[in-house]
């Protein structure tokens, strides 16, 4: 058995079956993420405010809490954190990082912002 450690707490995988291994460590990290956006959804102008710089009316928070649903209820993809799914399976304890999760969701943020300043400038 493998541990996992993320903000949920620990969690254990299976190390002898790698297809097994695989889809457990997808759903740990898919509610990792969903932790992840879940906070940030609580008070998503002040984040967005702190991150970006920006303030947002109350349609495009709106907006962005839409699109950050779509990618809470998503499944991760593997060949974007695969190499979490590497560490796991070649070490006894894998502590899983925020940072890659925050940037995919400031991807989705900031693509969100620049789409509709652009749309502000047509």
């Amino acid at each position: 058995m493998k541990t996992i450690r993320t903000v949920l707490g620990n969690k254990k995988i299976e190390d002898n079956d790698y297809p097994v291994a695989l889809i457990q460590l997808r759903e740990i990290l898919d509610a990792h993420r969903s932790k992840l956006i879940n906070r940030l959804l609580a008070d998503l102008p002040t984040y967005i405010d702190y991150k970006f710089n920006t303030k947002v009316n109350s349609k495009q928070v709106e907006d962005i809490k839409e699109k950050l649903s779509f990618l809470k209820n998503s499944s991760v993809d593997m060949d974007k954190y695969g190499f979490i799914f590497q560490n796991a399976m070649s070490q006894e304890t894998t502590y899983v990082a925020t940072e890659p999760f925050y940037k995919e969701i400031d991807d989705n943020i900031s693509g969100y912002l620049n789409e509709s300043q652009l749309k502000l400038v047509k």
